[in-house]
């Protein structure tokens, strides 16, 4: 091991301050295993950070815990690290992130020349010490994230991003209620718990919700996928993706945000007409030339839009409003997405609420919410048909879970954008994630309660 002007001192975790504590008096080359098996399994449970194989996060290819033996602190300069693991054979790639950090492990006697967040093995996997991280400033570790973490992962389609199965949509975040930095600490949640995609759009809470976002992944953008819209008029008074509009509101996009690119820039509910005069197309293609945009897709609210950019094939998302009780959809639009290799990136996936599970089938709203929009949604039959799905909930599982499950069922889905006013429903989102969706026979069930074309709900 090999240390650049830095004493390695005993460490231990107290973790109801998320602290390290280390003993500075004392000179440490390297913990042994006897010690970080002591204080780990000590003040640990679970995995040490987020860890998960690149298999779709099959953890019972672990057989034991991952554990580090060194950790850096803020502002230090480490050339070497030092971790012990008992990996399954068969796993040959492997991620490690603690906190902050995303440390590449070199399993042969090589120096590391990049820091990257997967490593690839060319062996069978037993005990192996690398000898050489280049050096490197780390921020300071965080220890919240430990067994919950249970995220999958899928492509978004043709590109190369791997999203979060669950993401998390901030059109409420920036909102008055909530001080700066407990919408921070939304953001900062929402990362702990394995989700690496956030939506947002210019709109929301007139531009707060990319400001806020701008100041949460600050020292953090690298860990994730920005995706925002572009051409609803503040203060909605209309669409615009016209160049000269998108131009100007992406440069006012990435002010917000504090980047210098957007993973994936939507057009914001566009009208099937304005897509048809094709002037955004060269726009964005311009913007990806000059790496302000990575992707470009479409937030749609009709069918028919989503058909012809499928059609036409001139996205690399789409992200369509899509749920258990409206899924009429599928087989049109999401038969082209497949085709077209187009990730679908799934919207108002509870329905506004009304799969959420705290609704009764009695119940009867009132006041001037959005279910006013539509007599049909205060209608006793959808809520009826609702209170036939809670066969679905079971230890473990809420309701909500399983309409976002419901949605992951179909291999086309790349990720779900949920949104969340509280830690707890962020919390409650995440844990939807499974790898794979409902099974069939639930899937079977739940079109016989609600008919094959499901029910419209607005």
């Amino acid at each position: 091991l090999k240390v650049k002007n830095y004493q390695y001192p005993k460490l231990l975790i107290d973790p109801a301050k998320s602290t390290i504590i280390s003993d500075s008096g004392r000179y440490y080359p390297a913990l042994s295993q006897t010690d970080m098996e002591e204080y780990y399994r000590k003040y640990i449970t679970g995995y040490v950070g987020q860890l998960y194989t690149t298999f779709q996060g099959r953890k019972d290819l672990l057989s034991r815990t991952l554990y580090p033996g060194g950790v850096v602190f803020s502002g230090q300069e480490v050339e070497g690290f030092i971790a012990f693991t008992d990996l399954h054979p068969e796993v040959r790639k492997v991620r490690l992130r603690l906190g902050d950090i995303a440390l590449r492990f070199n399993f042969r006697d090589e120096p590391i020349e990049t820091i990257d967040i997967e490593y690839a093995f060319d062996r069978e996997i037993g005990y192996y010490y690398p000898r050489e991280l280049r050096s490197m400033r780390a921020g300071e570790i965080s220890w919240s994230i430990l067994s919950e973490v249970n995220m999958h992962y899928r492509r978004l389609g043709r590109t190369e991003l791997k999203v979060s199965e669950v993401g998390y949509g901030t059109n409420m975040l920036g909102r008055p209620e909530l001080t700066e930095s407990e919408h921070i600490a939304m953001v900062h949640r929402a990362m702990e718990l394995g989700i690496n995609c956030v939506d947002t759009a210019d709109v929301y809470q007139g531009g707060q919700s990319e400001v806020m976002l701008g100041k949460a992944l600050k020292g953090r953008r690298d860990r994730m996928i920005l995706a925002t819209k572009v051409g609803s008029i503040i203060p909605r008074e209309g669409r615009d993706i016209s160049p000269g509009h998108i131009k100007e509101a992406v440069e006012a996009s990435l002010r917000r945000l504090q980047t210098d690119y957007i993973d994936v820039y939507q057009l914001h509910s566009p009208q099937l007409h304005h897509l048809q005069e094709n002037s955004w197309l060269e726009t964005m293609q311009s913007l990806k030339e000059q790496g302000k945009i990575r992707y470009w897709g479409a937030s749609v609210n009709h069918i028919d839009a989503g058909v012809w950019l499928l059609e036409q094939d001139l996205i690399d998302s789409l992200q369509p409003t899509f749920h258990m009780l409206y899924h009429d959809m599928a087989d049109t639009m999401f038969g082209l997405a497949t085709e077209r290799d187009v990730g679908v990136v799934v919207k108002q996936g509870l329905a506004r609420g009304l799969l959420s599970g705290k609704y009764a089938a009695d119940h009867a709203f009132t006041g001037s919410g959005w279910h006013e929009q539509g007599a049909v949604v205060a209608h006793q039959i959808i809520l009826q048909k609702v209170e036939k799905l809670r066969f679905l909930e079971r230890a473990g599982r809420s309701l909500a879970q399983a309409a976002l499950q419901y949605l992951l069922s179909y291999p086309v889905v790349s990720t779900i954008i949920a949104g969340a006013k509280r830690v707890e429903q962020l919390e409650m989102n995440a844990g939807a994630s499974n790898g794979m969706g409902l099974t069939g026979e639930e899937l079977e069930r739940v079109k016989t309660i609600l008919g094959r074309d499901g029910v419209q709900t607005w």
